[in-house]
């Protein structure tokens, strides 16, 4: 599909309000009107392998601004305020690449549409996995150095203000707990699943095996479940949040790169079968959507009603999730990775 088919803001609108808020979490503030589109909503979208953070109107599909950044940005988050973006920079393209990749966090200013700031977190480098907690707090993953980096106040602070080693090789993704207590770390080569806690530099770390090549792992909503997809093993885990106890296990249609608890429904992203699957709380499979292309990360507007999945190199697709069916496409740069909405609301 051209951008000639992407859906009508009526369309989108309607889409939107086909469920109440089922996420977790409150409903995207609205962003300066100067870089969103007025009549629709904007989409920011990590382009790798273009070096920037993209801007695209979910009305049009038209690209309508970009941050160049340094090279080869992948994680990113975005403030409760929608005011700031926080972009890691990992330095090369893929985790399997060897090289001393990135060691500083972009901070961009979403109504100036530019780089205003950055953390410095060298030597903490190959900068991947990114979150926050509800109090603002900024977290940043070195897979390089085996930390999670605390900064207390990301829009002044120069430098991380704490360090906590996660005690595993090549750590990737982590979750975090919404007070910022309890970070989740999958670690790629030592097929490890920990258990850090962020403030409280003296607790060992909990450690569990998962399966191999661990990477995608998300929260349930009331953050008592933990979901580690394995990529190598083609396996989903659903775990005890506080004891890393296995609760269930189910086989993946393959290389299942993320996985997402969405309301009542578990969606992972597969490479390997270029498919989105969809799960119960139980990872009983309900549905799958097949894609022409291999997905990436994928992001949600706030009801959950619409996903926006990443398709590599350069691509973007908007799926109806309670229709399970895609609806619009949009084309991105090189190396589109992460995605986040901004409402124009």
């Amino acid at each position: 599909m051209q951008r000639r088919d992407f859906l009508s803001a009526a369309a989108l609108s309607s889409a939107w309000a086909m469920a109440a808020p089922a996420i977790g979490h409150a409903q995207t503030p609205a962003a300066s009107p100067s870089l969103v589109d007025p009549k629709g909503d904007t989409l920011l979208v990590i382009e790798k392998n273009a070096h920037a953070l993209g801007y695209y109107s979910l009305r049009s599909g038209a690209r309508t601004h970009s941050v160049e950044l340094a090279q080869y940005p992948h994680e990113f988050v975005v403030d409760a305020q929608a005011r700031y973006a926080y972009v890691g920079i990992y330095g090369v393209e893929f985790a399997t690449q060897i090289g001393q990749g990135g060691s500083h966090i972009a901070v961009i200013d979403l109504h100036q549409g530019k780089q205003v700031h950055q953390v410095e977190c060298a030597p903490f480098n190959r900068l991947h996995g990114m979150g926050m907690d509800q109090q603002g707090r900024l977290y940043a993953l070195s897979e390089e150095k085996s930390a999670l980096l605390v900064v207390d106040n990301p829009g002044k602070d120069a430098r991380p203000t704490s360090a906590v080693p996660t005690g595993d090789i090549k750590p990737h993704m982590f979750a975090l707990t919404r007070d910022g207590e309890r970070a989740y770390v999958t670690a790629l080569l030592s097929n490890t699943l920990s258990l850090v806690r962020p403030h409280d530099p003296v607790a060992p770390a909990l450690r569990a095996s998962t399966g191999r090549m661990p990477e995608g792992v998300c929260l349930s909503p009331d953050e008592k479940t933990v979901l580690v997809s394995n990529r190598r093993s083609t396996s989903l885990v659903a775990m005890d949040s506080h004891t890393l106890k296995v609760l269930r296990t189910t086989p993946t249609r393959g290389d299942a790169l993320r996985v997402y608890w969405v309301g009542d429904e578990v969606i992972t992203s597969n490479l390997q079968d270029q498919s989105i699957t969809f799960f119960t709380p139980e990872l009983k499979e309900t549905a799958r959507i097949a894609l022409a292309g291999r997905p990436i990360g994928i992001s949600f507007n706030p009801s959950g009603t619409l996903a926006f999945v990443s398709v590599g190199p350069d691509k973007l697709v908007v799926m109806d999730v309670k229709a399970r069916k895609i609806v619009s496409q949009l084309e991105t740069r090189s190396g589109v990775d992460l995605s986040w909405l901004l409402s124009a609301a």
